[in-house]
C-alpha cells in the first residue's frame, strides 16, 4: 500500500496519528497504546507488534513505539477501497474481533487478584497473543520489562518483580534474553506451532 503513510514510532514520544486514520497497521517494531496518566507512570492498555492491527488511539491516548519501529495509516478513503476487494471484509472483521478480545481480556486481566494471579494471567494474555510455540514452552514475542508488565496490570515494578520470581520458582516461567518463556503446551493457549501455522 504506498498510498497510506508511514511514520516512525520511538520510545521518545507519542507518534501522532492523522485525524482521518481508520486504521493503523504496525510494520515493524513493538507499539504500546497507552492511557493518560496524572503520574509518570502511563498505564499500558495493548502491545502491538508487526503485522497486527490496531484501532486508531482516541485523545489523550498515545501510541508510543518500544525502541525503533513503524506503522502505516489506513485513511477511510483507503479503507473503503479494501472494503471492495473481494474477501477482504471478513479478514478485516475477524482481524478486528481479535483486537476487541484482547481489549476484553486486558480489562479482565485488570480485575484479577492478588496481583501474582493478575501477572499470571497478563503473561498468558501476552502468549496467546504474541506467543512463539518452542520445545520448552511458549516465549511471548515481546521485549517485556518489569516496569511494562507492571503498567500493563496496573501495579508498582516491584510487585511485579516478587511476582516473577515466585513465578519462576513454580516453575511457570524462565527468563531467554530480554523475553519470557511460559513453560506450558501449546494446545494450553490455543496457539498454532510453528509447523502449523506454515
Amino acid at each position: 500500500m504506498t498510498c497510506c503513510p508511514t511514520y516512525p514510532t520511538t520510545d521518545a514520544g507519542e507518534t501522532r496519528i492523522p485525524v482521518d486514520a481508520a486504521l493503523v497497521v504496525v510494520e515493524s517494531g513493538t507499539v504500546l497504546l497507552m492511557a493518560p496518566a496524572a503520574a509518570r507512570r502511563a498505564p499500558i492498555l495493548a502491545f502491538g507488534r508487526r503485522g497486527d492491527l490496531l484501532v486508531p488511539p482516541v485523545a489523550p491516548e498515545a501510541l508510543v513505539g518500544l525502541g525503533g519501529g513503524s506503522i502505516r495509516i489506513i485513511d477511510f478513503a483507503t479503507l473503503k477501497e479494501l472494503l471492495s476487494i473481494r474477501g477482504v471484509g471478513p479478514r478485516l472483521i475477524e482481524r478486528l474481533g481479535a483486537v476487541i478480545r484482547d481489549r476484553q481480556e486486558s480489562l479482565r486481566v485488570a480485575t484479577v487478584s492478588p496481583q501474582r494471579e493478575a501477572v499470571r494471567e497478563k503473561l498468558l494474555q501476552l502468549a496467546r497473543s504474541h506467543g512463539r510455540v518452542r520445545a520448552d514452552g511458549v516465549r511471548i514475542a515481546l521485549p517485556l520489562t518489569h516496569d511494562l508488565l507492571a503498567r500493563s496490570v496496573g501495579s508498582s515494578r516491584e510487585t511485579v518483580t516478587r511476582a516473577l520470581r515466585d513465578l519462576r520458582r513454580e516453575g511457570f516461567l524462565a527468563r531467554s534474553g530480554r523475553s519470557y518463556v511460559l513453560r506450558i503446551r501449546a494446545r494450553e493457549l490455543d496457539v498454532p506451532s510453528a509447523a502449523s501455522a506454515a
